[in-house]
């Protein structure tokens, strides 16, 4: 199934946007950033005539990761994980704080949902020359992940899509090293912010 990766280049007040009435790209998430609506672009509807994504209300919660995280097995990240309603689309975003102790390494990050979800997303690191980006496939299974740089934090830009079915249930993001011969952290100050749309 084909994925895409939204881009966040219309936010902009309420009045502007209804003044601009722009048409927003296809799979392009726009924020009103005074009211925190959300509309998903098709390429041809101006701003105007497009239906907000929900019900308009969306719920904004911002998690945080509490105190350093050391993993080399999969660890659950415990600060990330939220309650999912049923049939409600999360639209998550955040930046990873990781250390490695040595350079050319990468780490890996898995998320899981509620029976019959769907995850689709994104992690991009600042690192050396090598750097990937990770991707999640349709069932939430970490593809691959950004390497870090060595002794030093490597910032990782996270975005993703849940979407639930008829059944809720916790999300729970995991991380681990992909080599046993490095030692990593997910450092406190890592932050998500969870928007229901």
């Amino acid at each position: 199934m084909a994925t895409f990766a939204p881009r966040f280049t219309c936010r902009e007040t309420a009045a502007s946007l209804t003044s601009r009435n722009p048409i927003p790209y296809d799979g392009e998430i726009c924020c009103e950033s005074d009211t925190g609506k959300i509309k998903i672009g098709d390429g041809r509807t101006a701003w105007n005539d497009l239906g907000y994504a929900g019900d308009g209300t969306p719920t904004i919660t911002t998690k945080k990761v509490a105190s350093n995280l050391a993993f080399s097995t999969a660890t659950a990240i415990s600060d990330f994980t939220f309650s999912a309603s049923a049939n409600t689309t999360y639209l998550i975003h955040g930046v990873l704080l990781v250390s490695v102790d040595d350079s050319g390494h990468s780490v890996n990050i898995t998320s899981s949902s509620p029976s019959g979800a769907t995850v689709d997303g994104s992690l991009f690191g600042a690192g050396s020359a090598s750097t990937e980006s990770m991707r999640f496939d349709e069932s939430g299974v970490t593809q691959e992940m950004a390497n870090g740089l060595e002794s030093e934090v490597t910032p990782c830009a996270l975005w993703c899509i849940v979407k639930t079915s008829s059944t809720s249930g916790n999300v729970t993001f995991s991380i681990a090293r992909n080599d046993d011969s490095v030692y990593n952290d997910l450092l406190a100050g890592s932050s998500i912010v969870i928007t229901s749309i």
